[in-house]
């Protein structure tokens, strides 16, 4: 058995995922090896893809490889941050002149030092940041 693990966007989703694609990693698992797909997504929005595109896999790995998961959702290995250091990490990339931060977690969001900057995503700010336990990736 021999694994092989893509990555999403710009990869396998380049141009779409065609039939060639899919029947390439139906053979590959069809031989008894294991196809995964990589992203720096959330796990949230990795299987949300995964639901809609119905492509065989095995696994899917998100946040840069901090939550490895089955296709069903069932997480198999996470990696995570205490939540006291999310704040101070926000703040030190807002104060070197970015103008967001992304967290991931349970539930996604945003930060925005310049919400005027970014009126067509969800706009917070550090004091709008809700209050997390735990998170993958900033």
């Amino acid at each position: 058995m021999k694994i092989i693990a893509s990555d999403y966007d710009g990869t396998l989703n380049h141009g779409g995922i065609d039939e060639e694609k899919i029947k390439a990693i139906s053979d590959w698992r069809n031989a008894g090896n294991i196809f995964a797909i990589i992203s720096g997504r959330s796990p949230k929005d990795l299987l949300r893809i995964f639901d809609e595109k119905r492509f065989g896999c095995d696994y899917l790995i998100a946040d840069n490889g901090a939550v490895i998961m089955t296709t069903d959702g069932e997480i198999i290995s996470q990696a995570s941050c205490d939540s006291a250091l999310a704040v101070p990490l926000i703040e030190l990339i807002l104060n070197c002149g970015c103008k967001w931060a992304y967290v991931q977690t349970d539930n996604d969001f945003r930060v925005y030092a310049d919400p005027e900057n970014c009126k067509n995503d969800r706009e917070f700010t550090l004091a709008d940041m809700p209050d997390v336990n735990y998170f993958n990736q900033i």
